[in-house]
Formats: C-alpha cells, sequence, structure tokens
C-alpha cells in the first residue's frame, strides 16, 4: 500500500479549521435539539400576568397541571372568607346546625351513589343547615335545606310543588301564635312543597349531583353546576375547547387556566356568571374543610373562626400565628418603568417600606392590570410591612375590571386578603408569594421588555 504522506503544514491548518467548523455545527444542532426537546426558550422572557403562553412570555401564576391538587386546596381557602363571614351565627353554630343533618345527608347520598361529604357542605353554604329558609322571600326561587329552584324540584327533580298551598301555609306560618299551630302548619307545608321537607330536599339535591356527574363525567364540574347551571357549563366548556383548551378539564383546570389574555372567550363567560358562580366549587371545599374540623378538630376550628373575628381573612388565613414584626425603614420608592403600571402617592411615596413578598405582589398585579386594559397607573396610597392600599379611583370600568381579575386571581393562590374602604382597596399580603412569585425587581425588568 505505500507510507502515507505527511501534509504540509498549510494543510493541517486547514483540516483543523474544517474540523472545528464541524465540531460548532455538531455543537449548534445538539442544544436545538436540546432546546426543543426541552421546551426551553433561549433569551430573557417577557412578564404577562393573565397570559404568558405564547413564546417570549411567562406568567409565574398560570395554571399548572402539575400543582392542580395544590390549586384546590389554595382556592378553597382563598375564598373560604364568604363563607366564614357570612355563616349565621358564625362557623361554628352552622357547623352545628348542618351536622344535625348528617344520617340523613348520609342517606340520601348512599341513595344516589355521590359524596356525602359535598352534600353536607352544599347544606353548610346554601341554608346554613335551616330547613325553612327562602331566598329573597320567593318562594318560586331557592327553597329549604339545599335551596331547590320551583322548577328545577319539578322539572327536573320530580318533586311536588304546589306554589300556591305553599304561599298560603307560608303566610299563616307566619302569623301563627302558638308553637303547636306552627308544628301543624310546618307539616303541612312540607307535604305541599317538599322542598321544606329535609330529607326530600336533600334527595333532590342529591340527584340533582348525580344527573350533573353523570353528564359531565367529574365530580367538580357536577358541583359547580349546582350555582351555574348545567347550561351554562356546557357553553363554558364549548368556549373553553375553542379556544384551544382540553376536552376533558377539571375544574381547577378549566378557572386558573382561562384568563383575559388566555381562553379569552371561555374567562369572559365565567367572570360574567359572577363570584358566587365562578367561586362556588371552591366555596364547597371550604364548606367541607370547616365540617371535618367540627368534627376531627372542633378547638382548631373555634380558634379560626375567633382570628375571623378580631382580624379578618388576612389573620385567619395568611398569618394565624400573628402578623411578623416590620421593619420601619424607608428606601427611596423605585422607578418601576411603564408597563409596572404603578403610582406611588402620599404615604407609599414618602415612606416606601414593604415586604419582598408585598412588592412582589404589588409589581405582579400593576403589571397585570396594565396589560389586560392596556391603561395605567394603579394609584398606591400606601405600601409597608405586608399591607398595601390602593386608590380605588381608576382611570374607566376597564382598568376596574382588570384589577378585579388581578385579586380574584391572586386570591385564588391564597397569597392576598383584601376589602374595600371608602377611598381605598387594603391588601395583605402572605409571605408566601415571596417562593410562587419572583423578586420585585425581576418581575419589574420583565414587564418592561419589549414584546
Amino acid at each position: 500500500m505505500g507510507v502515507p504522506l505527511e501534509p504540509t503544514p498549510q494543510q493541517a491548518r486547514r483540516r483543523r479549521l474544517v474540523a472545528l467548523a464541524a465540531l460548532a455545527a455538531v455543537v449548534v444542532l445538539a442544544i436545538a435539539a436540546v432546546l426543543i426537546a426541552g421546551g426551553v426558550t433561549a433569551g430573557p422572557e417577557r412578564l404577562v400576568p393573565g397570559g404568558g403562553e405564547r413564546s417570549g412570555e411567562y406568567d409565574p401564576l398560570a395554571y399548572d397541571s402539575g400543582r392542580a391538587q395544590d390549586l384546590e386546596l389554595r382556592a378553597a381557602s382563598g375564598f373560604s372568607d364568604v363563607v366564614y363571614e357570612k355563616s349565621p351565627g358564625g362557623v361554628v353554630a352552622t357547623a352545628r346546625r348542618t351536622a344535625r343533618w348528617r344520617p340523613l345527608v348520609e342517606r340520601a347520598a348512599k341513595a344516589s351513589g355521590v359524596n356525602p361529604d359535598t352534600l353536607e357542605a352544599i347544606v353548610f353554604l346554601e341554608s346554613a343547615g335551616r330547613p325553612d329558609v327562602v331566598a329573597g322571600g320567593n318562594l318560586e326561587g331557592a327553597v329549604g335545606l339545599t335551596q331547590i329552584l320551583a322548577s328545577t324540584a319539578t322539572a327536573l327533580l320530580g318533586m311536588h310543588v304546589d306554589l300556591a298551598r305553599s304561599r298560603d301555609l307560608t303566610a299563616r306560618i307566619a302569623k301563627a301564635r302558638t308553637a303547636k299551630q306552627v308544628r301543624k302548619l310546618v307539616r303541612a307545608r312540607r307535604k305541599a312543597d317538599q322542598r321544606f321537607d329535609p330529607q326530600r330536599s336533600l334527595q333532590g339535591a342529591a340527584r340533582y349531583l348525580k344527573l350533573a356527574e353523570d353528564k359531565f363525567g367529574r365530580e367538580d364540574l357536577a358541583v359547580a353546576t349546582y350555582h351555574m347551571g348545567m347550561g351554562n357549563l356546557d357553553t363554558l366548556l364549548s368556549r373553553y375547547r375553542a379556544d384551544g383548551g382540553g376536552d376533558q378539564p377539571s375544574y381547577a383546570q378549566l378557572y386558573f387556566d382561562s384568563a383575559p389574555l388566555r381562553r379569552s372567550t371561555a374567562y369572559a363567560l365565567l367572570s360574567s356568571l359572577g363570584d358566587d358562580s365562578s367561586a362556588y366549587y371552591w366555596k364547597v371545599l371550604a364548606a367541607r374543610d370547616i365540617m371535618r374540623l367540627s368534627r376531627e378538630d372542633p378547638a382548631k376550628l373555634g380558634r379560626l373562626a375567633a382570628l375571623e373575628a378580631s382580624g379578618g381573612p388576612g389573620a385567619r388565613r395568611l398569618f394565624p400565628n400573628g402578623v411578623p414584626a416590620t421593619g420601619t425603614k424607608t428606601r427611596t420608592p423605585p422607578s418601576y418603568g411603564p408597563a409596572v403600571g404603578l403610582r406611588l402617592i402620599g404615604s407609599a411615596k414618602t415612606d416606601f417600606a414593604p415586604d419582598p413578598a408585598t412588592e412582589a405582589v404589588l409589581v405582579y398585579m400593576g403589571t397585570g392590570t396594565h396589560v389586560i386594559s392596556g391603561q395605567s397607573p394603579l394609584t398606591v396610597t400606601s405600601a409597608h410591612g405586608v399591607r398595601i392600599e390602593v386608590s380605588r379611583r381608576y382611570r374607566s370600568r376597564k382598568q376596574a375590571l382588570a384589577f378585579q381579575f388581578m385579586l380574584d386571581r391572586v386570591q385564588a393562590w391564597n397569597l392576598i386578603a383584601w376589602g374595600r374602604g371608602g377611598r381605598t382597596l387594603a391588601i395583605v399580603v402572605s409571605p408566601e408569594a415571596a417562593k410562587l412569585l419572583p423578586a420585585a425587581a425581576k418581575l419589574a425588568r420583565d414587564a418592561n421588555r419589549k414584546p
């Protein structure tokens, strides 16, 4: 074969350059493969609360299927405020009244094949355990232990409802002078209008939940329909699918994955139904937890109720062990940039000293309000420690609705408690926000990146 000739210096140099170029090409291809396979996006991303779906954008509180169970727990706690606030006589007394019906609850739930804890929670939430409640004083509306509409009772659940007779007996009960007369009239009304019969009311609600679960294939969706109705949920699911959502979403996915800039037509319907419907499932879960505590740890339920009474939902949900001490050091208010959508005035400007978690929530909500409404700024009147105050004077209804979405979404993550005052809206922030949101400086920097 002969002996191979040694390459000249020029040939060796050319071969080295060719080899380096080939190696660089292989490295580039390998990096591209990793990025494609792993879903990594090169370069910095822009913060888009309520969106963050497109390439180059992100939302740290967007729906994550890996956290679905955690999101249910968070939303149940986040929307428990109204359950505590509006329980007649307080949650402890309401839990006692509701617990009296547990044997009938279990019997009705077993007959229809539904969860007794869920049915019991609906009793807690709907009537606070009182079988004679009439919503708004209108007998055509929601009535009884499980607050069933007259039309639903007769058309869907096969219950007997004689409205004329029910009205007559209700008026006579109000005028009765002795306990004996009241008992006799109540028995008669339960026959004329079965919604007033606790056993029939529970059976009707259990049948409804079973019908809804058979139709939608999930208990959480069935519970959501108890307030919004099956027709509205059908439309909501159709819109969600048309917006690119999944075919069989859980309620957590439907709720957290619908936002003004993400699945927007589904969100438009969900928000139009109002908080009573959109958050109904979370309130039922909150009521379930209250009833569980009433049986397993009544002392803890009593402590939570006392915290609610003394310090509001912020004390009960976010700081059950007390609000941590807050430093008083004032620092120069930052210049966030226009995309953050915040304007500091008054004490917020002269004494700006929020905790890191508080500032991160402030920046996140300001950015979201700006990017959703296209308008800014929100006016912050105070930012100190765990508390923020925002002026209730908005530039437009569009800005007010965008801010409301941000409040609802951060509350659903159980990161804030808030309430309206005369001129300002007060927000208390959980320290956990520091774990779930990037630092305020990063959020502000990402918000101001050009799309």
